[in-house]
C-alpha cells in the first residue's frame, strides 16, 4: 500500500469558496443559473 499512495494520491475537488460566492451572487441578484462548477486537480505521483 505504501508504493501506491507514498508519492500521494491525485486528487479533484470543488472550489468551495467559489462556490459559495455564486451562490451568494445568484441569490442576491435573484437569477438562478445553470453553472459549470469550478473544481481543481492536485496531481501527484499516484501511477
Amino acid at each position: 500500500m505504501n508504493e501506491l499512495i507514498l508519492g500521494g494520491l491525485t486528487t479533484v475537488s470543488a472550489d468551495f469558496a467559489e462556490m459559495g460566492r455564486l451562490a451568494a451572487q445568484m441569490i442576491l441578484e435573484r437569477k438562478p443559473l445553470i453553472i459549470h462548477c469550478p473544481f481543481r486537480l492536485t496531481s501527484r505521483n499516484t501511477f
